[in-house]
């Protein structure tokens, strides 16, 4: 499962609500979550500091 979708999952949250919280656009949170797009470190940043999980959770170094 893909770890935004897991933080999602954890906390009840919706992807409206993720957008909201850290003002990304909603589509852009579907393409990270099913993969069709990689995240940028910048958004990666702004989930990390809405969420409260690190950077390096969410954007991993593979």
């Amino acid at each position: 499962m893909n770890r935004i979708q897991e933080i999602m999952d954890k906390h009840g949250w919706k992807q409206k609500d993720l957008a909201r919280m850290t003002r990304l656009d909603q589509g852009d949170i579907s393409r990270y979550i099913n993969e069709k797009v990689d995240i940028s470190l910048r958004n990666a940043q702004k989930i990390s500091k809405a969420t409260g999980y690190p950077t390096d959770y969410i954007w991993p170094i593979k």
